[in-house]
């Protein structure tokens, strides 16, 4: 009695699948055809309200663990060593940003900061994690607009790591790294409220490598 509830239900099914049709059409093209015709037969019977629609449903669900069960190991596999690579390398970048710095703070004999500095640090992983949970509440919404926040997605993730190739091939100069440092902790050590300065030093340097991973991550 709520064809046109049932037929929009049936629609968001489809676009909840229609992300994966890519790479279900690499496994198997003709099974994928078959599957989208299925859909879009659910959604016809659905939308005129006549018949049964649950023996639909059923056949759309077999089709379904069908395309995903010969190849589910593999794929797992491939998305678990891109999900280690990328928080390596972005934790990595972080750590040698920070250890960086506090060697420099220890030898200025400026020890009393490590505090704050590592508070700040502390506070840009809090606020990649918080970035992380406001992104996944974002992408839960109607089908269709996912789809154009998920291109978002993929677009921002790929100027950044444009960004950052750049930015490490321009400060690959030894000389460049350790201007840059120094003037950092000068700022911080030599004027009121450094510590604070020091503190957003090192939110930044966290909570950007965090960010990148939240957009990497989505990406993936």
């Amino acid at each position: 009695g709520q064809a046109s509830q049932a037929a929009d239900a049936a629609a968001d099914a489809y676009l909840r699948f229609e992300p994966a049709e890519p790479g279900a059409r690499a496994l198997d093209a003709d099974a994928t055809a078959a599957l989208e015709a299925a859909f879009a037969g659910l959604r016809t019977a659905a939308r005129s309200g006549a018949g049964d629609v649950a023996p639909r449903i059923a056949d759309i669900s077999a089709r379904l663990d069908a395309l995903a069960s010969p190849r589910a190991a593999r794929g797992a596999w491939g998305a678990f060593a891109q999900s280690f690579l990328i928080i390596t390398r972005e934790g990595f970048e972080a750590m040698l940003v920070l250890a960086a710095i506090a060697a420099l703070l220890a030898r200025a004999g400026r020890t009393a900061l490590l505090a704050t500095f590592y508070g700040g640090a502390w506070a840009g992983v809090a606020a990649s994690v918080a970035t992380a949970w406001a992104l996944e509440a974002l992408f839960q919404v109607t089908p269709v607009q996912r789809e154009a926040l998920e291109g978002l997605v993929l677009v921002a993730a790929a100027g950044t790591l444009l960004y950052v190739a750049y930015w490490m091939v321009d400060a690959a100069a030894m000389g460049d790294w350790n201007r840059w440092l120094r003037d950092r902790l000068g700022k911080a050590t030599g004027s009121e409220g450094g510590a604070w300065t020091l503190a957003s030093v090192s939110f930044l340097a966290v909570y950007r490598e965090g960010f990148e991973t939240v957009l990497f991550y989505n990406a993936l």
